[in-house]
């Protein structure tokens, strides 16, 4: 029975990519690690003869699905920490515009609180959602207060008031129903209200020219998102996209030292040896290969 497109609700598919992987590695929770290591492995991806769009086909129920991201814990992430702390600068300078007196931000996925806990620092009023019972108990040692619960984007957390702003990095690429956690985060949005998304962008120069090869197309990714197709998605959901544009990501020598680790011995060893002066002391380094896009939305 096929698929219905995401975006245009299309049942006319084609298959692109067959899948690579078998039921034991989609429900296996060492697939939805945010260090994500598992090149060339993949679902059954297909593309929407009506409007373009690229998204998984051969999906698992949602409770496997959750299953999966609720056992999952990833120690080799909290090494990362410095990235994850310059693209929350970024990202809060560009939500700056939109404050408000006491102004209530959501994170939707917001892993171990990093983002967070910035936010807070710089007078925000945050929350956090975080499906991961281990990403739950890191972020909560940073951002004290039950402002940080276990569950999924669509249960009752938090939804005694509306916010100002919602936060979802590298999140709606991962969900069954795109759609739905967009009006989801309608409904919690004040009017007027903004939806800052993060997510790769399959419409970029990497992703054209790598094809099935290209870094993100991974198996806990369900949604291969470009910008045309993010802005109709947004626009069927009750939303006004103000801006869509590129998003860098932070590299620094502990995230390179840290990637090694997960390559066989000899290539390990051989990576090492040549990187070890660049790799002797600390540094980090801002890269936009032009893969990852952010939109900013307002509630309509």
């Amino acid at each position: 029975m096929p698929t219905a497109c995401p975006v245009c609700g299309s049942d006319r598919s084609k298959v692109l990519y067959p899948s690579t992987v078998t039921r034991t590695h989609t429900s296996s929770s060492e697939f939805y690690v945010p260090t994500y290591s598992h090149a060339g492995m993949h679902r059954e991806i297909s593309r929407c003869e009506a409007c373009g769009f690229r998204f998984v086909s051969d999906r698992i129920p949602d409770d496997e699905l959750s299953r999966a991201y609720v056992d999952m814990a990833d120690p080799s992430y909290l090494r990362e920490i410095v990235v994850y702390q310059k693209a929350a600068e970024r990202i809060l300078e560009r939500l700056e515009p939109f404050r408000s007196e006491g102004p209530r931000l959501l994170e939707i996925g917001c892993g171990a609180g990093f983002f967070l806990e910035e936010a807070q620092r710089r007078g925000w009023d945050v929350h956090g959602i975080e499906l991961s019972r281990w990403m739950v108990e890191r972020a909560s040692e940073r951002v004290a207060g039950d402002r940080v619960l276990q569950g999924s984007y669509d249960s009752e957390l938090f939804r005694d008031s509306s916010f100002d702003v919602v936060v979802a990095v590298d999140v709606i690429e991962h969900v069954t129903d795109p759609g739905h956690l967009l009006r989801d985060v309608a409904a919690r949005l004040r009017p007027g209200g903004i939806v800052y998304l993060v997510t790769p962008d399959s419409g970029s120069l990497p992703a054209r020219m790598l094809g099935e090869r290209w870094w993100y197309v991974q198996v806990p990714h369900l949604s291969y998102f470009s910008r045309p197709s993010m802005s109709r998605l947004l626009e069927r959901t009750g939303f006004v996209a103000t801006w869509i544009g590129s998003y860098p990501r932070f590299v620094t020598s502990e995230v390179v030292r840290n990637r090694l680790e997960y390559l066989r011995p000899g290539p390990r060893r051989a990576a090492a040896f040549v990187l070890a002066p660049l790799l002797a002391r600390p540094w980090t380094l801002r890269l936009d290969l032009g893969d990852q896009l952010a939109a900013v939305a307002r509630r309509a």
